[in-house]
């Protein structure tokens, strides 16, 4: 930026200045209600995704006191919840749910040669184990 720009700034820096609590307030009410009613779709789905925002962006220390907030103990949130883990986060969780509405058949999946596996197969055996060095030790 340039001192043009700078200089362009100043009364909106001015006015910014002026507001006091209850202005910023109802500035913060009045963008949430925007965003909400924005989505054209359904207004009920655009309030809770504009609650769950607002609910991850709490997470993390208070920016007044340095109190963490919503990290049960997990000292990884008390930076936040990362961006790119909220995004991708945002997708997958929207995936399943297409999935899932869409009815996913599982004999598509053996058309293209895909096996389905069985939940005994995800349990390490006693061999798997040995094979990668691990003893296990057995009580007589």
């Amino acid at each position: 930026m340039d001192f043009g720009h700078l200089q362009r700034m100043e009364p909106i820096a001015r006015a910014s200045l002026a507001f006091q609590t209850h202005d910023k307030f109802s500035l913060i009410l009045m963008a949430i209600i925007v965003v909400s009613v924005l989505n054209t779709e359904s207004i009920a789905k655009g309030i809770a995704s504009t609650a769950l925002g607002l609910m991850l962006a709490t997470v993390g220390i208070d920016p007044l006191l340095p109190i963490p907030r919503f990290t049960f103990g997990a000292h990884g949130l008390t930076e936040g919840v990362s961006l790119v883990a909220a995004v991708v986060g945002m997708f997958a969780i929207s995936e399943v749910l297409r999935q899932i509405e869409a009815g996913f058949d599982v004999s598509e999946l053996a058309k293209r040669g895909y096996q389905m596996i069985s939940r005994r197969e995800l349990i390490p055996k006693r061999e798997d184990f040995i094979k990668i060095g691990l003893k296990i030790y057995q009580v007589p």
